[in-house]
């Protein structure tokens, strides 16, 4: 198994866990995520577990499928539901030279499931005490 595939199996174990600390651990200090249901990038660890968070909190039935490497970033298919809406996506992952995650770039469909989404971590962000919340600027309306 190759270190990308190690790290990827690690991260896939922590996420469907929903293990915060592990998950935490994987990003670089300087990790950036790129999604469909925000307006701009999320940066740095506090904020990108915040957008996870909401998104572990929103989601249900939450899985990993097939998954591609290539040098030193990986492709992860994923399947979720958020409420009656089934989301099909996939995450872009890029790895450092210390095997942390340094960027997340994160595709999906259908656009009304993922409108969905979107507004469900808007929700839930929402309830967060202002310390613990994304930017309200980078999430769409």
């Amino acid at each position: 198994m190759s270190k990308v595939e190690t790290l990827l199996q690690n991260w896939i174990a922590s996420a469907e866990a929903k293990d915060v600390k592990k998950v935490t651990a994987l990003l670089a200090p300087e990790v950036v995520v790129y999604s469909p249901f925000l307006e701009n990038e999320v940066k740095g660890i506090r904020e990108v577990m915040a957008v996870f968070s909401a998104f572990s909190q929103v989601t249900k039935d939450f899985h990993y499928g097939r998954y591609w490497i290539r040098g030193g970033s990986a492709v992860l298919e994923f399947k979720a539901r958020v409420g009656d809406a089934d989301i099909h996506a996939a995450d872009i992952v890029e790895f450092n030279e210390k095997g942390q995650i340094v960027r997340f770039d994160i595709l999906g469909r259908p656009a009304s499931s993922l409108t969905k989404l979107g507004e469900a971590v808007k929700g839930y962000l929402d309830t967060l005490p202002n310390t613990l919340k994304a930017p309200e600027a980078l999430l769409k309306n």
